[in-house]
């Protein structure tokens, strides 16, 4: 059966649409501290936490949930996150290990977890772990350009431009993936084909430090910035 519109948890989460965190948060607060098994209310709260990066209380609320409800992905994703977020890289790591065992075949996990390891330096793992997110989903475009960034950051410019043909056939507009394209042009020598691209970015993203520093180094200068209406 439904809960009533007057139930604290659906007034939680309709303060949470409408960005009002604070009051939503004191409300769940409430909730917990008459029931602490409420389970819905203390994801909730551990999720406004985490927003708020308040990270130890988000691993409080979160860690609780993940050991209720071993299927609740969100939760456990997030719990992780906050781990490594106050620096407890190995339950962080153990946090991960569990999920990709979990759920083998959810590429969001391994992709999650890259980007915290890219965060925390570390390359090799990160670059395992956008692999292992494309070997289960060949389309995921957002781990393909992950993996293409960690390949320019290594300085592997022509892998880099491989991985990135696809992506970039399919939104060439994408700033994040004009960014992966345009260093791994400027890095494998292409700078003619660097210079396009970073004028194509810097149309979308005029202060794009990125494109600029790259106009730099090759000699070309960034591009007056436009109306729309001027553009002929």
């Amino acid at each position: 059966m439904d809960r009533p519109p007057t139930d604290p948890v659906d007034a939680a989460k309709a303060l949470l649409t409408e960005g009002n965190g604070d009051e939503a948060a004191a409300i769940l607060e409430r909730v917990i501290a008459d029931v602490p098994d409420a389970t819905e209310a203390r994801f909730l709260l551990g999720m406004v936490r985490f927003r708020e990066s308040r990270f130890d209380a988000a691993v409080s609320h979160l860690g609780t949930v993940s050991d209720r409800l071993p299927d609740h992905l969100e939760a456990r994703i997030h719990y992780a996150l906050a781990l490594d977020a106050i620096g407890d890289r190995y339950r962080a790591e153990a946090a991960f290990n569990a999920l990709e065992q979990r759920f083998p075949d959810n590429p969001d996990i391994p992709f999650r977890r890259a980007g915290v390891l890219v965060a925390d330096g570390a390359l090799d793992e990160s670059e395992a772990s956008f692999r292992r997110a494309i070997a289960i989903d060949p389309a995921h475009m957002a781990a393909i350009n992950g993996l293409a960034r960690i390949l320019v950051l290594r300085g592997r410019h022509e892998e880099a431009l491989a991985i990135l043909a696809r992506p970039f056939e399919k939104r060439p507009r994408n700033p994040r993936i004009l960014e992966n394209l345009t260093a791994a042009l400027a890095g494998s020598g292409r700078e003619v084909e660097a210079a396009v691209r970073c004028r194509d970015l810097l149309e979308t993203e005029p202060e794009n430090e990125t494109a600029r520093r790259i106009l730099s180094d090759i000699g070309g200068a960034a591009p007056v910035t436009q109306n729309a209406g001027e553009r002929k």
